[in-house]
């Protein structure tokens, strides 16, 4: 479990490489079904891993070998799903919680806290929760597909060594807990991206000739900034 930590950390400084490289602002159009799969296909080792570890315990024969393929074919299988939720985001109002769904389900955006940072729009932070509450709800049907998979290849083995129920309860106790993993980790990115977007907000805003609507927010928390401004050639 503790090289699940680690390797899940690792993960997300690598999609903080993705994001950053990518430059999303909130003109650009990044679709969620997209961040989601790199993000599921970058958790995808820690998720085998937990599984893994989950079916180890039951005793499975290759447990690690068995989560592999099955987490493959369940990512492959529901690629179907991803593209209707796509198109409900896309068919959904763009007003209330409409507007919601729209960015969780195609956009690749949702409502983050800002933390008490003055934020105008953390984009990287809202298209990575998009991604992850995407990932949730194809998680449904991932589980339901694994769990049918287990039952197939332990066929010969239910009922003498294996409960029809355990398969069911490995399955879904393996996903809430990467799950769960991959929310604790995103709590601790939104909070330093916050304060990241704040500072480049700060900087922006020291220019002469800067317009954007989030300055007089700035200047009204940061006197400095705006004294800055207006010392600047």
């Amino acid at each position: 479990m503790k090289l699940g930590l680690v390797a899940a950390a690792a993960i997300f400084c690598l999609l903080f490489v993705f994001l950053d490289a990518s430059e999303a602002r909130a003109d650009a159009f990044i679709p969620t079904m997209l961040t989601a799969n790199v993000l599921w296909i970058l958790i995808l080792p820690v998720v085998i891993g937990i599984e893994g570890w989950f079916m180890a315990r039951q005793k499975w024969p290759k447990p690690y070998g068995a989560s592999f393929i099955a987490n493959i074919l369940s990512m492959l299988a529901v690629l179907p799903v991803e593209v209707g939720f796509s198109a409900i985001g896309a068919a959904m109002p763009k007003t209330g919680i409409g507007s919601f769904f729209a960015g969780m389900l195609t956009y690749g955006w949702v409502p983050v806290p800002s933390y008490g940072y003055t934020v105008d729009f953390n984009q990287d932070s809202a298209m990575l929760l998009a991604s992850i509450l995407f990932i949730g709800l194809c998680w449904l049907f991932s589980i339901a597909i694994e769990a049918l998979f287990y039952r197939r290849r332990f066929r010969a083995l239910i009922g003498s060594q294996i409960e029809k129920r355990d398969i069911w309860r490995v399955t879904i106790k393996s996903h809430s807990v990467s799950y769960a993993l991959i929310l604790a980790l995103w709590l601790p990115y939104s909070f330093y991206s916050a304060y990241m977007v704040q500072e480049e907000a700060k900087k922006s805003c020291a220019l002469p000739n800067e317009s954007s609507k989030i300055c007089a927010k700035i200047f009204e928390k940061f006197p400095e900034v705006k004294e800055k401004r207006e010392q600047a050639p």
